[in-house]
């Protein structure tokens, strides 16, 4: 299903940017890979073993400081790879740390409350996974409508960084 997915998209979808070939920057791959990896690493150990141990705080140190090089390195590439300098943007900020903070409590909840209604009021997994299922459908109903909401708002004002970042 996948091969006859990606043959019907090569010949039916049509680019809608113009293409600019920018310059591979290997040095930032690697950067970001060694950054985001100690981090996932660091943080997948110090569950068995213990946030001080000395792997752990090394391969989570050796993270963000790969990390940090790789953002400042984006902040001062003419094309980078990853955007940072929308951030300089205040309401940007502000909304994307929002953002994480309410999808990070969504995940929390939606682990949790099957684990919950398993052990502690007995249902089935079928059972706790219906339970969810109206919350999931009424957010895949209003994902698309709270992005052209978005949209349009931010092209109410073209200054907007939102704007800028998606149009």
């Amino acid at each position: 299903m996948a091969l006859l997915d990606f043959i019907l998209a090569y010949f039916i979808l049509k680019n809608v940017t113009k293409l600019t070939y920018p310059k591979l920057d290997v040095l930032s791959i690697v950067l970001s890979t060694i950054g985001f990896g100690g981090i996932l690493y660091g943080s997948s150990i110090a569950g068995s073993r213990g946030w001080g141990d000395l792997e752990v705080l090394a391969t989570l140190a050796i993270g963000a400081a790969a990390l940090a090089v790789f953002i400042y390195r984006q902040l001062h590439l003419d094309q980078p790879i990853l955007e940072f300098r929308v951030f300089r943007y205040p309401i940007f900020t502000l909304t994307t740390v929002i953002g994480m903070l309410c999808f990070s409590v969504f995940i929390a909840g939606a682990t949790m409350l099957p684990i919950y209604m398993q052990t502690m009021l007995g249902f089935s997994p079928l059972k706790s996974g219906l339970m969810l299922l109206p919350g999931a459908i009424v957010m895949g109903v209003m994902s698309p409508i709270t992005g052209r909401i978005l949209i349009e708002s931010a092209r109410a004002d073209s200054r907007s960084p939102v704007y800028r970042f998606c149009c």
